[in-house]
């Protein structure tokens, strides 16, 4: 699916979770502006926002383990740019543009061609 950019995205994470299968962690509070995902606090302390359908939490804890690979990283995109859509999950989209780079970004900053 291909989308075209309509508002410019540059993340506020420079430094993105990313865990692996069976990766556990610490989870805290769903997002109150796009349910569905979920603040991780990596074992290396690096913290961000992850898919709950990621994620199985430990019932009595505030634990997690990953029931998928994930990276969090964002794209940075301009006004125009062309993107592949590859995934989409409550409200964002992970995206590739035309210069190999892929990532995360929200739903609202793109119209589908």
């Amino acid at each position: 699916m291909i989308a075209v950019v309509i508002k410019e995205h540059i993340s506020n994470y420079p430094r993105p979770i990313k865990f692996k299968s069976a990766e556990r962690f610490e989870v805290g509070i769903e997002d109150p502006e796009y349910p569905g995902w979920i603040w991780v606090i990596t074992r290396e302390g690096n913290e961000g926002w992850a898919p709950l359908e990621y994620i199985e939490i430990l019932p009595g804890t505030r634990g997690g383990i990953a029931k998928h690979d994930y990276c969090a990283r964002e794209l940075d995109v301009e006004l125009g740019e062309r993107l592949q859509i590859d995934d989409r999950h409550c409200g964002w989209l992970k995206a590739s543009n035309s210069r190999g780079k892929s990532g995360w970004i929200p739903q609202a900053c793109v119209e589908f061609a």
